[in-house]
């Protein structure tokens, strides 16, 4: 009798044992089914690539115009950022380097616009940069730098930038800056005062020693002042005469630059009415 309650109590106790074992494993696969569908729910919130957005259980294209980057949920939709443009369903896009936009909400690349003349922007900007054109920097439109003007392609100019001057028988300067174009320097008359009359020739601003003459004009930055010397052996009378029509041929005696007395050959010019006086260095 002992014995049969024994085998009993034991096959009892083994199938407590194994109810026991099986409640347990349903209670962990319970939690661990719901901490998966947990888990589940909140990688879907997060795992949503930029230009998407996580609503309900889905991933939804992020409207034209709006700025939704990786991760991003109803609550945290911005709108698209100034210096971008933002499509539907798409992460921002830059505005191309010399075009800005300065405007929230865009959603096409026609709102960056092209940088004015004489500024410049990088790729993304909001707004465009103003050059330095007081050292000669200037831009043409939708451009990405400044450069230096090329003051040599305006007459009467050279160099580039801050190094442009006036060419020679141009002045009287400085050199300023309106546009990108080079201002200050006008041509300069060819004519010089009464102690060189005559020496140099020329249109304003292409001044040269007249025929005779040897060296080069030579200027204040204002106005010429000289530079041009009578070869030796010919140049005008020391003194001016004035002949009579019809009258013999006038004759005088020269001195040469050099200094030396020369015997005179004069030649008759009707235009003037002056004699014209070369010489021979004696």
């Amino acid at each position: 009798m002992l014995a049969v309650s024994l085998c009993r109590l034991s096959s009892i106790s083994t199938k407590h044992f194994e109810v026991s074992r099986n409640m347990r494993k349903t209670t962990l696969l319970a939690l661990v089914t719901m901490l998966t569908l947990v888990g589940g729910s909140a990688s879907a919130q997060t795992s949503c690539p930029a230009g998407s957005y996580h609503s309900g259980s889905q991933c939804r294209p992020c409207a034209a115009g709006k700025y939704c980057p990786a991760g991003t949920t109803t609550a945290t939709i911005t709108s698209c950022p100034l210096g971008k443009y933002c499509p539907a369903g798409a992460a921002p896009l830059e505005c191309s380097a010399g075009t800005f936009n300065s405007t929230v909400r865009a959603s096409a690349a026609g709102a960056c616009r092209p940088c004015a003349p004489g500024t410049f922007s990088a790729a993304g900007a909001a707004g465009c940069t103003v050059c330095q054109s007081s050292v000669g920097e200037w831009s043409t439109a939708g451009s990405s730098a400044c450069t230096q003007v090329d003051c040599a392609l305006t007459p009467g100019y050279q160099g580039k930038g801050s190094m442009c001057s006036c060419k020679p028988y141009f002045g009287p300067g400085p050199v300023t800056f309106a546009g990108g174009i080079p201002r200050g320097c006008s041509p300069m008359s060819c004519n010089v005062g009464p102690f060189d009359a005559g020496s140099i020739t020329g249109q304003p601003g292409q001044c040269a020693c007249s025929p005779g003459y040897t060296g080069r004009p030579v200027s204040d930055g204002k106005q010429l002042i000289g530079g041009c010397k009578a070869r030796r052996g010919e140049g005008w009378a020391s003194q001016a005469l004035r002949a009579t029509p019809g009258s013999p041929k006038a004759h005088t005696t020269c001195v040469s630059d050099g200094g030396s007395r020369a015997a005179p050959r004069v030649k008759w010019q009707t235009q003037v009415d002056l004699c014209l006086t070369t010489w021979i260095v004696a």
